[in-house]
């Protein structure tokens, strides 16, 4: 690997083939700007097991994926990879290098998935703005495409309530957030992880509104879950705990900011 080894791990940069010079251009601009860099064509050799030596990567840093038509194109070397960092998503940082909606439609499952990984992007990096709008167009095409109780539709309705609250329109993400976990309760079950972090995050929006007792009982029943199923260090669950430690020292103020 290329750069100096900093806290977070390396980059690992998933690209198409033909997006080679993008991405040697994006591995040179983070080395520059002292990261370090896993690159398939620098680091690896001819004859190693592709999705091993990706799987590795991302277990070790962060997964930059540059978006292009032909990223999305079938059979290529980058489906096995979109398919391990599902289950990873909250290491990817999207970049577009060429339209993407032009060649897949904006009603494409790729073209959706794109849209809902670049908004993440936009709140990352405080464009809340940004990150609602395409929230919001991605679940309009999802409840349309998929309906209301697709995970994938809850999962966008759960982050677009989140891009609400950023921008203080809490009542809103609070509404969206209640009737997201109503269906996510009954579609995925009261257990699933996605159903927990839609519950926790009702809690902050809950507390934001003043309805502390509400955001205490479900921060108690989703920090019990959490435990359970996720384990007493998972990140989920420290957050949670958090949330109630917070609560509870606070009790007693007229508000929390």
């Amino acid at each position: 690997m290329v750069g100096v080894e900093v806290p977070g791990g390396a980059w690992f940069i998933s690209h198409a083939g033909a997006d080679r010079a993008w991405a040697e251009w994006a591995a040179w601009q983070l080395v520059d700007a002292g990261f370090q860099v896993e690159l398939d064509y620098w680091d690896w050799g001819a004859g190693d097991n592709f999705v091993l030596k990706m799987n590795a990567a991302l277990d070790r840093g962060r997964f930059l994926a540059l978006f292009s038509p032909a990223y999305f194109e079938p059979d290529r070397f980058t489906t096995p990879e979109w398919t391990a960092i599902v289950a990873m998503r909250e290491k990817i940082t999207p970049v577009r290098v060429a339209e993407v909606v032009a060649q897949l439609g904006p009603d494409h499952g790729d073209t959706l998935w794109t849209a809902h990984c670049l908004a993440r992007a936009h709140d990352d990096t405080f464009d809340h703005e940004g990150a609602r709008a395409l929230d919001e167009d991605t679940l309009r095409r999802r409840r349309r495409l998929l309906g209301e109780d697709h995970p994938d539709t809850l999962g966008t309705a759960t982050n677009l309530a989140i891009r609400l609250a950023a921008l203080g329109q809490v009542e809103e993400a609070r509404d969206l957030g209640e009737e997201t976990l109503a269906r996510q309760r009954r579609v995925l079950g009261e257990d699933d992880p996605d159903t927990l972090g839609t519950a926790s995050n009702l809690a902050i929006q809950l507390v934001a509104l003043g309805q502390r007792e509400e955001a205490r009982d479900l921060a108690e029943d989703t920090l019990a879950r959490r435990r359970r199923v996720l384990g007493e260090d998972h990140p989920g669950t420290l957050r949670t705990a958090r949330l109630l430690e917070l609560l509870e020292a606070t009790w007693d103020e007229p508000d929390i900011e």
